[in-house]
């Protein structure tokens, strides 16, 4: 097993529905994972290309909801963050390599490095790895963080919405 502060198996279908659990390393259950549609256009174009119209709600293990990542529609790739730990909503711009959250003065930029890894940088320091590695038909991904003063949960929330969009 890989040296990790939080773990979680998600299924290789990245258009399922079914509720991913995340564990700490002492393998407790913290924050459930859900990818789900806004409204039935959202589920007709998700069906079409399961790596569009991302929407991504992290709960806290009591079921409270915590982080509500949504895709806007656009031509550019955006996302709207809804935390609470944030007062308003956070807006996200996405590529295929980078997906970038600004909180006040702090940028948060997810990085794409290779298929497996992603990092997730704060004003240019790192400060969380995904490692993912491919189990028959699941994808365990072990995060390692850097920095505790992050919010983890918006970092896990926006790095899940990364990798089924990309």
């Amino acid at each position: 097993m890989e040296d990790f502060d939080y773990y979680y198996e998600m299924l290789v279908n990245v258009n399922s529905k079914t509720e991913q659990v995340v564990f700490n390393d002492r393998l407790e259950k913290m924050y459930t994972l859900k990818r789900f549609n806004d409204n039935i256009i959202d589920k007709i174009l998700a069906y079409r290309e399961p790596k569009s119209c991302v929407n991504i709600l992290l709960r806290d293990e009591v079921g409270n909801s915590q982080v509500t990542v949504t895709e806007s529609w656009s031509f550019k790739r955006k996302f709207k963050i809804k935390s609470q730990a944030a007062a308003k909503p956070i807006s996200a711009k996405a590529n295929p390599q980078r997906f970038e959250v600004r909180l006040g003065r702090e940028t948060y930029s997810i990085v794409k490095s290779d298929d497996s890894i992603r990092i997730v940088y704060k004003d240019n320091q790192k400060v969380l790895e995904s490692r993912i590695k491919r189990k028959g038909l699941s994808l365990n991904h072990y995060i390692k963080i850097y920095n505790q003063e992050i919010d983890t949960k918006l970092a896990i929330a926006c790095l899940h919405t990364f990798i089924i969009a990309y």
